[in-house]
C-alpha cells in the first residue's frame, strides 16, 4: 500500500521522536577482586573501569568472591560490579576444578542474558577463568579482548598447558581461536603471542596505565625523600620470590641507614616474616599486610625494589615510577620497556647477591642524583603510561 504524499510530507516536517541512544557498556572480567586479593590485576581492573567510564561508556566489572551472599550486584560510580560466591577463585583448576566450572555456567549464563546490551567483553588474564566469559562472548556475537597477565616464563599458555588434565590445553585452544584482539603490556608478551601464532593484526601492544598524583604531590615527597627507604608491593606468594629480597636486604651493610616495606599479603607471609627474624632483620624490614591504595605508602619511599621474575608489566612498578620513585627490579616481562637504559637499575633473577649490589647501587646516588633520577622517572610515566590514554586506545578497538 502506498502512502498517502502530503500526510508523508507533511510528517517529514516535525521532529522525530526517538528512543534516548543506550549508553556502551563494556563487560571487564577480572579472575579476583578487592577485597579477596589485593595486587595489581586488581588495582588495573578498579582504574580501567574508571577510565573507561569518564570516556562515556558504562562498566560491568565481574568477578568471583569467597565470602558474602551467594551473587552481589553494587553500583558503582562506573556502572556496577558483579560479583558471584564461589568455594575457590575459578583460575585455580585442579581439586578446585567444580568452582571453576560453577564460574564457567554462571558467567556464560550472565552474558547471553545481557547480550543485546553489551558491546564488548574485556578479560583480565588467560587462565583458567576466561572460558565461561569467551564462550559466552562467543555464543552472544561479542567482541572479546584479552590482557595476558605474564610473560616468559610467566606465560599463561604455558600454565594453562601445564595442568593435570586435558582442560588446560581445551582453554588455550579457546583462547586462541575466539579472542578478537590481545592486549599485550610488554614486548616479552608480543613474542609470546606470536610464537603461539596469534596473528599480529589481533595483537595491540599497549602498556597498563596509571593515575598520576598531581605534580605538587610528587614534588613535596620527593623534597622530603632520605634516599634509603625500600618498597616493595606485591601478592607474597611463591611466583613473586620475596624471600630473594629479604636474602639480598640481609646483605646490605648494616652501618648504613635504610629500611624495606613489603606490602600486601598472601600464603608466604608467615615464612617471609620467620626469616626475617632468622636474619636479625625485624628492626629494617617491615611487613604492612595488604593495602588497596599503596599510593601514599610509595610517596613515603624512596626506591622500588622488586624480586619478581614472573610478571606481565608490574603494576605496582608504575605505581611507584609515577611517584618519582627509584626502581631496582630482576629482569622480568615489561622491566626493560619500561626501565630502558636510565630510569633504574636491573638485576638478574634468582640470585638475591646480585639485587644487594642493585640496591647498594642505587642507595650509593647523591641526593641530587637521586632527586633528578626520581623527576626524569615520574614525568616519562606520567606523560607515557596514563589510564586515559590506556582506556581511549582499548576502546579504539570496539569503534
Amino acid at each position: 500500500m502506498r502512502a498517502d504524499a502530503s500526510l508523508t510530507s507533511s510528517v517529514a516536517g516535525l521532529p522525530h521522536a526517538s528512543a534516548p541512544a543506550r549508553p556502551r557498556r563494556l563487560l571487564i572480567v577480572a579472575p579476583s577482586y578487592f577485597p579477596d586479593v589485593y595486587g595489581g590485576v586488581e588495582r588495573q581492573a578498579e582504574i580501567l573501569s574508571h577510565a573507561v567510564a569518564r570516556r562515556g561508556w558504562r562498566v560491568t566489572l565481574l568477578a568471583p568472591t569467597l565470602q558474602g551472599p551467594h551473587t552481589q550486584v553494587v553500583e558503582e560510580r562506573f556502572g556496577e560490579t558483579i560479583r558471584f560466591r564461589l568455594s575457590a577463585l575459578p583460575a585455580a583448576g585442579g581439586r578446585h576444578i567444580a568452582a571453576t566450572l560453577a564460574w564457567t555456567h554462571r558467567t556464560m549464563c550472565l552474558i547471553m542474558a545481557r547480550r543485546a546490551e553489551l558491546d564488548g567483553v574485556y578479560v583480565l588474564h588467560h587462565r583458567l577463568h576466561c572460558a565461561g566469559p569467551l564462550l559466552g562472548a562467543q555464543f552472544a556475537g561479542l567482541p572479546v579482548l584479552i590482557k595476558p597477565g605474564g610473560g616468559g616464563e610467566a606465560s599463561e599458555f604455558h600454565a594453562l598447558r601445564a595442568k593435570k588434565y586435558l582442560y588446560g590445553h581445551l582453554v588455550a585452544h579457546l583462547v586462541r581461536r575466539t579472542t578478537r584482539w590481545f592486549i599485550a603490556n610488554s614486548q616479552t608478551i608480543v613474542e609470546d603471542l606470536l610464537k603461539e601464532g596469534v596473528p599480529e593484526a589481533r595483537i595491540l601492544a599497549l602498556p597498563n596505565g596509571v593515575e598520576a598524583p598531581a605534580r605538587e604531590v610528587v614534588a613535596q615527597a620527593i623534597a622530603g625523600r632520605t634516599g634509603a627507604r625500600f618498597i616493595y608491593a606485591a601478592r607474597l606468594v611463591a611466583d613473586k620470590q620475596t624471600s630473594d629480597l629479604v636474602r639480598a636486604a640481609a646483605l646490605l651493610p648494616r652501618d648504613r641507614e635504610w629500611t624495606v616495606t613489603i606490602v600486601g599479603d598472601g600464603p608466604d607471609r608467615p615464612a617471609l616474616i620467620a626469616l626475617t627474624g632468622e636474619l636479625g632483620l625485624q628492626d629494617r624490614v617491615v611487613f604492612t599486610g595488604a593495602v588497596a591504595d599503596p599510593g601514599d605508602l610509595l610517596l613515603g619511599h624512596d626506591i622500588y625494589v622488586s624480586p619478581s621474575p614472573r610478571e606481565g608489566q608490574s603494576n605496582a612498578l608504575l605505581e611507584a615510577m609515577v611517584r618519582g620513585l627509584i626502581p631496582v627490579c630482576v629482569e622480568a616481562s615489561g622491566v626493560r620497556d619500561l626501565l630502558g637504559d636510565d630510569k633504574g637499575v636491573i638485576a638478574a633473577p634468582h640470585a638475591p647477591a646480585a639485587l644487594a649490589a642493585a640496591m647498594l647501587s642505587a642507595l650509593r646516588l647523591s641526593r641530587a642524583v637521586k632527586s633528578r633520577l626520581s623527576w626524569r622517572i615520574r614525568d616519562h610515566v606520567a606523560e607515557h603510561y596514563g589510564i586515559d590514554r590506556v582506556a581511549a586506545q582499548t576502546l579504539a578497538l570496539l569503534s
